[in-house]
């Protein structure tokens, strides 16, 4: 039975390592840090009514793609607003065009 004072303090060291990792691992189990895709949220659309309670991330994009509070039409207004802003861009080169030959 000599156990030195060395092998002791090392024994302790790895105890105390073994219950940290364990700590740590438990913590990690319950943790509210969890990735967030595994929270869940309400439907943004909950002003409007809806009821809809999902995860974040692809199961709450799936729903609003099939939401039926989502705004469809602000999709299609900024579509319409990006074909009007190429149409203006390109009749404000063509009035620029024309002023430059008319100046000359």
């Amino acid at each position: 039975n000599s156990v030195s004072d060395d092998d002791k303090a090392n024994d302790d060291d790895d105890d105390d390592d073994d219950a940290k990792a364990a700590a740590k691992a438990k913590r990690k189990e319950g943790s509210p840090r969890q990735r967030e895709d595994d929270y869940l949220v309400v439907c943004p659309n909950a002003v409007m009514g809806c009821c809809v309670v999902c995860k974040r991330g692809v199961e709450l994009q799936r729903h609003l793609d099939s939401c039926p509070y989502s705004d469809a039409t602000r999709q299609v207004e900024l579509a319409q607003r990006a074909q009007w802003q190429s149409i203006v861009a390109l009749q404000a080169e063509q009035e620029r065009a024309r002023r430059v030959v008319a100046d000359a």
